[in-house]
């Protein structure tokens, strides 16, 4: 079983549907969401160093799992960007923030 995180840009993966026994986390930076032409029920996440074959049990939820893994994607990207920008900028660096 899978779920999309809160966390932009990763997937969790499930042992049951509980959603209890995380097998495992994947981040989705630079990975692509192919679905799967010969399979209906398949979405594939290919990155450079592999790819990871999922399934939805309807075949009708596929795209909307494409999409949302996508958004997912696009979220981080653009978060990263903006965290890039600031770091250039040297707004945040040091910590602080105080107030008073």
């Amino acid at each position: 079983f899978f779920v999309a995180s809160e966390a932009p840009g990763v997937l969790l993966i499930y042992k049951r549907e509980d959603l209890k026994g995380k097998v495992w986390s994947v981040s989705l930076q630079d990975c692509k969401i192919v679905e799967d032409p010969a399979n209906i029920h398949q979405i594939r996440i290919v990155s450079s160093s592999g790819v990871i074959f999922l399934r939805v049990l309807k075949a009708e939820e596929r795209s909307a799992w494409a999409r949302c893994l996508n958004q997912s994607i696009e979220v981080y990207l653009k978060n990263r960007a903006v965290v890039q920008e600031m770091t250039q900028k040297g707004v945040g660096v040091g910590g602080g923030g105080g107030g008073g």
